[in-house]
């Protein structure tokens, strides 16, 4: 065949393998792996909004500003305490202590609305002022809601979170006393979404509030969240599968977010800390992109339940220092131990023949031999070249008796003694009842033989009274007497 023949005819059949590729919308990459976003924001975390479990993150446990998305606990304890979000309620002097270039609802002292349009007022335009309105509506004053916000945080899990207003506008003395963590905020997200008032209000773009006695026409409120927002500037970066979220900015905090979306029956939650990106006139717009490139990553993924697989592995091992092998015990932290993997490396994990390995990364710096109980490094599972878990691992500790101590040992001792003459006393006691009986039954048996001996005499002197023995002597007496 002529070759420049030949190079169309391969040329011809590779276009057609490409366009009915197209056809059937498949691409050449379409089973490549997911390659998982990254961003250069301070922390950030994606996680599954129905288990909670992390996606992906960075430096998620490390202390930030939270700035205003510290208003989510705000909200939170106000839908929690206060069953009537209609009560009407009139604020005081609370509003006023706020700088005019701060994120405000525009309250004014002595102004009476709705604690549902404070709830408003707080999450759409993040107003300090309906914030600190409704601290006092709910805890009585300040520092008593401040109290409330931090133990709801603990009840919440959030131990990197600290807090010491309920709006997040901090001071420079305030800055290192209220903090939180990525992976907080996660559960703090979740937690308000859940929450049906919460989540309505923050899926709300806009709101018009009603009228007050100071502004007779109310408030009208926009969202200062872009991936729903309507505004025309805004609209570059909306999320068509946001379903909202709380924003926060502050100079020391940068820009902040948690916001959640919904795809099908899949919903996540991404937290973005410390957004510093300027481009041109705009700040703090990454917090957008990246929020949507991890919500269009997570939504790719599949949650593979590995528990049985991973807890099914025995494992041995030469701790460092010693001469044998020893029975080990990871120290799993969760119940469910699963992976999230795009769909498919899903298959070969789930799959039934897929074997899990585990090796140990020992830790080298512990004594030789470590004592029993230490953490003596790390055991990692492995589904071919897949890490799916890995967590602390240590010695087996064999149950051992513990010798009693001389003063122990003393009273077993006398313990045994008086229980041995405890038992002779009842021995001798029951040998003595044992004799008593056979001496009282040998003198029955000679009382009734004595009774059978005397029977003819009985019969020879029927008929006939016998001398009392006592007459007997009384006639002696009277003899002797008058003789």
């Amino acid at each position: 065949m002529d070759k420049q023949l030949f190079s169309k005819w391969i040329a011809r059949a590779c276009a057609l393998l490409m366009i009915g590729a197209s056809v059937l919308g498949v691409s050449p990459a379409a089973h490549a792996a997911t390659e998982a976003p990254t961003s250069d924001v301070d922390a950030y975390v994606l996680a599954d909004f129905d288990t909670g479990e992390i996606l992906l993150s960075k430096d998620a446990d490390k202390r930030l500003e939270p700035a205003s998305t510290t208003k989510l606990m705000t909200a939170l304890l106000l839908v929690e305490n206060k069953s009537d979000l209609s009560e009407k309620v009139t604020v005081g002097a609370e509003v006023n202590p706020f700088p005019k270039g701060s994120s405000l609802m525009g309250l004014e002292e002595h102004e009476t609305l709705s604690l549902m349009d404070l709830l408003y007022g707080a999450m759409l335009p993040s107003g300090n002022d309906a914030a600190a309105a409704i601290a006092v509506a709910v805890g009585g004053d300040m520092d008593h809601f401040i109290e409330m916000m931090n133990q709801r945080a603990q009840e919440l899990g959030m131990t990197g979170t600290h807090y010491v207003n309920p709006h997040g506008l901090t001071t420079r003395e305030e800055d290192e006393e209220h903090y939180t963590t990525a992976a907080d905020m996660r559960l703090l997200t979740i937690a308000a979404l859940s929450n049906e008032t919460i989540a309505k209000v923050l899926k709300t773009p806009s709101y018009q509030t009603s009228p007050t006695n100071k502004h007779p026409n109310g408030f009208a409120l926009q969202t200062t969240n872009k991936l729903i927002s309507e505004k025309e500037n805004d609209q570059q970066y909306n999320y068509r599968y946001a379903i909202g979220g709380k924003t926060g900015v502050t100079t020391a905090a940068g820009g902040c977010l948690c916001a959640a979306a919904e795809k099908g029956d899949r919903k996540l939650v991404a937290v973005i800390l410390g957004d510093h990106s300027l481009k041109g006139t705009q700040k703090y717009y990454k917090r957008w992109t990246d929020s949507a490139a991890f919500f269009d990553y997570g939504f790719t993924l599949q949650r593979v339940d590995l528990t049985e697989k991973v807890k099914a592995v025995s494992l041995t091992g030469t701790p460092p220092g010693s001469e044998k092998d020893v029975q080990l015990v990871p120290q799993y932290d969760t119940d469910a131990i699963a992976k999230w993997v795009d769909s498919d490396t899903a298959a070969t994990l789930g799959a039934a023949d897929a074997q899990v390995t585990a090796s140990i990364e020992w830790d080298e710096s512990l004594a030789s031999p470590a004592p029993e109980g230490n953490v003596l490094g790390q055991v990692v599972y492995k589904i071919g070249d897949t890490e799916i878990y890995r967590c602390n691992v240590t010695q087996k500790v064999e149950a051992k008796q513990t010798p009693a101590s001389d003063g122990e040992g003393g009273a077993n001792v006398f313990l045994i003694i008086l229980l041995v003459v405890v038992g002779l006393l009842l021995l001798l006691l029951i040998l003595r009842m044992v004799l008593v009986a056979q001496q009282r039954k040998r003198a029955r048996m000679r009382r009734r033989s004595r009774y059978l001996d005397e029977g003819p005499r009985r019969n020879n002197l029927r008929g006939r009274r016998l001398p009392d023995p006592y007459d007997l002597g009384r006639q002696r007496d009277r003899h002797h007497r008058y003789r």
